[in-house]
């Protein structure tokens, strides 16, 4: 995995920390997986809610999971291996049952290769069920900085296309006990044709509707182009996670 270059840092509400990308950071081109991105951005998330106090004793410990709903992210260079990163990571103001979450990657000379917003909501570790952060004592103040980006929207389901079937296998679930959404699109890209062929998104849009454990098979539907792709995953007829792709 990535080498942490120090510590995190923290200026005020904002995280940063820099990595040098490794062998399992990149993929087949060399480049920085998706999946990879995404646990950088959710690690620099989970790392600033503990920093303002709002950690596991508030939420794990308590049988409260967070888990994140949808993210839009883009990409303006994708870095690849051996190169060294900046992750900068914000809070923004709550939406009412939703956390904003900002995201900012540099490379070593400074410059913006990637950007992101991600909406986190709480859930009960029994009963699956949305939690209401005031019922939980689990606020976090939102603050003023970086550049502005806008909040994911909904994601469309996919009409017609390619079709298989995915087993949730134990190795893509994670400690909520569902498939973790790194994973999830690690299993996406495997069907896409672009990622293997070094074509990577300029835009992603992702929105997580449900769970699936392990074991538990999804329905996977997809539309690619050379325009980006479309995919859908469900399990018996419900959705369990959509995304869009622009190439």
């Amino acid at each position: 995995m990535s080498d942490a270059l120090g510590p995190a840092t923290y200026e005020g509400s904002v995280y940063r920390r820099r990595f040098r990308l490794r062998t399992d950071d990149v993929d087949l081109n060399r480049l920085l997986r998706t999946s990879r991105l995404l646990e950088l951005m959710q690690d620099a998330a989970i790392a600033h809610t503990e920093h303002m106090g709002m950690g596991r004793e508030k939420t794990l410990d308590a049988g409260i999971l967070w888990v994140v709903a949808r993210q839009h992210v883009e990409v303006a260079r994708w870095p690849c291996y051996d190169e060294e990163i900046e992750m900068e990571a914000w809070p923004g103001d709550m939406q009412h049952v939703l956390f904003p979450r900002f995201a900012l990657v540099r490379d070593a000379e400074g410059h913006e290769i990637a950007r992101s917003i991600a909406l986190w909501l709480l859930m009960s570790a029994q009963t699956r069920a949305m939690v209401f952060p005031a019922r939980a004592g689990v606020h976090v103040d939102g603050v003023a900085h970086g550049p502005a980006i806008a909040l994911p929207g909904a994601v469309a389901g996919v009409e017609g296309g390619a079709r298989a079937c995915f087993a949730v296998p134990y190795s893509a679930c994670d400690l909520n006990g569902h498939l973790n959404n790194a994973r999830a699109l690690d299993a996406a890209e495997d069907l896409l044709a672009g990622p293997a062929q070094g074509v990577r998104f300029r835009a992603l849009d992702v929105a997580f509707g449900g769970e699936a454990a392990p074991g538990e098979r999804l329905t996977v539907t997809w539309r690619e182009g050379a325009a980006g792709a479309q995919l859908e995953a469900a399990r018996d007829g419900r959705g369990v996670f959509r995304l869009a792709m622009e190439y």
